[in-house]
């Protein structure tokens, strides 16, 4: 736990127990705007809490842990054609995993980040075997990417912004499935049902 990116485990706690309000509120219906409704709704939330916040650091510390290898898989010797992989991935991971992840990162894909993790790894260590075809997969990846960015810059304000999140985690899901296929993912994933996501969110 002293080794996440919050820069204490005071912080990473506090990370996971407004997680942990935010979850508890979302279900409960909140928020609340008039003085009765958020009484209902802070007596409701207080009740689960503590369970739910224990809960969440124990995830957590999983994923932490999974963060420290993946570090270290991000450390190991890279032949120099192949420079840009770890590169590539050392953003990618910076993307999850960073202070504050925890609240920022919807409570349903929590459990989804050691599986991203194991792929980032999957990759590094598959590379070198076949560089082609990484590189073939890797650009498949930056399609999507590229265009779930011009969609977010295209439909800005007018797009739910949970809906855009819901593609990139669809796009998580893709790397998996390329890149370390026998970890399976969350859900069928493929660049059209991608693509076909992102067409239901554009106003064009």
């Amino acid at each position: 736990m002293t080794r996440s990116p919050h820069g204490s485990v005071d912080a990473l706690i506090a990370d996971c127990v407004t997680a942990a309000v935010d979850l508890l509120m979302r279900r409960a219906g909140g928020p609340a705007w008039r003085q009765e409704d958020f009484e209902k709704l802070r007596d409701s939330v207080a009740v689960d809490l503590i369970p739910t916040a224990e809960r969440m650091v124990r995830t957590v510390a999983s994923i932490i842990a999974q963060t420290q290898e993946t570090e270290l898989a991000l450390d190991a010797s890279m032949p120099p054609s192949l420079a840009s992989v770890p590169v590539d991935e050392r953003a990618h991971l910076q993307s999850l995993i960073f202070p504050g992840f925890v609240t920022a990162t919807d409570a349903s894909q929590l459990a989804n980040l050691p599986r991203y993790l194991q792929a980032i790894r999957q990759r590094l260590a598959d590379a070198p075997t076949n560089p082609a075809r990484d590189a073939e997969r890797r650009a498949v990846v930056a399609l999507v990417e590229r265009d779930l960015a011009e969609l977010r810059a295209r439909t800005g304000d007018r797009t739910d912004p949970q809906s855009l999140d819901l593609v990139r985690w669809l796009i998580e899901e893709l790397r998996v499935s390329l890149f370390a296929q026998r970890l399976g993912t969350a859900q069928p994933v493929s660049v059209k049902r991608i693509h076909a996501a992102m067409d239901d969110l554009d106003p064009r």
